[in-house]
């Protein structure tokens, strides 16, 4: 570890290297959409704009003058830069191995004074993690470590804290989560939940964060998932359609958590608008994601 200020630039000074190596490389998977951009609106008046470049998320603007950049090397997203009124606010930076697999992942904002550092080991049908944090004087303030487990598939079913007290078990078919239930994490949001899928498969403009994290974006993406309601990420890496959900507390049936899910397409078979309505325990809350086509 090196103090923050210098770590950060050296990584800007890497990654201009790495982009100008780079710059006439295309996501390693085929481009058939020709999606530019995604507008997902949240409850009718949070905006978020996804950009995308040739196949890759560069830029998500957050309205207010807040947004993030988006660096990638070989179609896989090295660095991100966060902006707040013109000033930087912080950074992740990402390092995979050569099967496309995250091996280390660095997380630091100004305001918060700690550097994140993330490391995974891939064992077998492990991932062994390792979650560190460190303050300004590169003092080790906080370590953990956990576990996912892949099944056949290289899906991950399983993930576990350091003495398997905290856990959640995912199930799949054809493709899709088809169970998942979560325990240790308190009698309040322990539980279980059931999917529902569309006969039509999914698309990648559906599956966007297979625009940021490369060939193995299924599980890069999960590798901090590690709560109660990861499944809520699990169920939009499927084959199809994400439709809906259910997840029932385990000591109260009739808490739940509900999301119904419908879709437009235009006349060339394109997702056009994806629909959200979630009953979270008591309270509504809604989301719309258009998409444009070049």
């Amino acid at each position: 570890m090196k103090n923050i200020t210098s770590l950060f630039a050296t990584l800007i000074l890497t990654l201009f290297m790495v982009s100008c190596e780079n710059e006439t490389t295309n996501n390693p998977s085929e481009v058939t959409e020709d999606l530019v951009s995604i507008q997902e609106i949240f409850m009718e008046n949070s905006i978020t704009n996804y950009t995308i470049n040739n196949g890759l998320n560069t830029q998500i603007d957050y309205g207010s003058n807040s947004y993030q950049t988006q660096t990638f090397s070989n179609g896989k997203m090295v660095m991100i830069e966060y902006f707040n009124n013109g000033l930087n606010t912080g950074f992740e930076s990402f390092e995979y191995d050569s099967s496309d697999r995250i091996v280390m992942a660095t997380r630091s904002f100004i305001a918060d004074n700690i550097t994140t550092v993330r490391n995974y080991e891939y064992a077998g049908n492990d991932i062994l993690a390792t979650k560190s944090e460190y303050d300004d004087n590169d003092n080790l303030l906080n370590q953990t470590t956990y576990t996912f487990t892949l099944n056949a598939n290289n899906r991950i079913v399983h993930y576990e804290n350091i003495d398997g007290s905290a856990y959640w078990d995912a199930s799949y078919t054809n493709g899709n989560l088809t169970g998942f239930t979560a325990s240790g994490y308190g009698n309040d949001v322990d539980g279980t939940a059931t999917f529902t899928y569309a006969s039509e498969l999914a698309s990648a403009p559906y599956q966007k964060e297979s625009y940021r994290y490369g060939s193995e974006w299924k599980n890069n993406v999960m590798l901090i998932q590690t709560g109660n309601y990861a499944f809520k990420q699990l169920a939009e890496l499927g084959t199809n359609y994400l439709t809906g959900y259910t997840f029932t507390v385990t000591s109260d049936p009739n808490r739940t958590i509900t999301l119904d899910v419908t879709y437009e397409f235009d006349n060339l078979g394109r997702l056009t608008e994806q629909a959200k309505t979630k009953m979270f325990f008591e309270s509504l809350q809604t989301r719309v994601l258009t998409y444009e086509y070049q």
